[in-house]
């Protein structure tokens, strides 16, 4: 089941609002077609999941780098690791928020089980490569995460921009638990 916060748009105040889904093992994303319309696709990998969209914008780093902190920590993730995962999300949605197009959002998924947790971050580029000239924020976050791949479709002229996709994955140490 599917836990919505709020939705990407404008509050009752003219405020930034922002998507939060939380679900276990299949968890049912709602996904919001062009007419308004919403339907529910199934997520068929194991383990737990939560998700939030975002504007992307800089000063909404907080919110990203303050639910991967608590989903690592609730996790059991030791701090170390915690903080592991924390940097290089600041690093990939910062090098992302910087080369958006007009009007994207930050789509990113956490899903942890007993062995890892992989962070997914989608967002919609004005240029083919968002990290060019973020060489050293690239490295840390390839130092930081066990496997880190970056990838980005041709451009999608309704995006008015180029899809871009990061994955990266933190493996529990022995000392984690497992």
């Amino acid at each position: 089941m599917v836990n919505d916060v709020g939705c990407i748009g404008e509050g009752i105040n003219g405020d930034r609002m922002v998507q939060v889904m939380a679900g276990g093992e299949g968890r049912e994303p709602v996904e919001k077609a062009d007419d308004g319309s919403s339907s529910a696709r199934r997520d068929t990998e194991p383990g737990v999941a939560v998700g939030i969209r975002v504007p992307a914008e800089l000063d909404q780093l907080l919110m990203l780098r303050s639910l991967a902190e608590t989903v690592a920590l609730i996790a059991d993730f030791t701090l170390d690791a915690v903080t592991d995962i924390r940097v290089v999300l600041d690093e990939v949605a910062t090098a992302l928020m910087l080369a958006v197009a007009p009007d994207a959002v930050i789509d990113c998924d956490f899903r942890y089980d007993d062995e890892a947790m992989t962070v997914t971050v989608r967002s919609v580029s004005r240029t083919e490569d968002a990290f060019r000239g973020n060489d050293f924020g690239w490295q840390l976050a390839l130092t930081l995460a066990d496997f880190l791949e970056a990838s980005t479709a041709p451009f999608d002229s309704a995006l008015g921009g180029y899809p871009v996709l990061v994955s990266f994955r933190r493996v529990r140490s022995h000392v984690d638990g497992s």
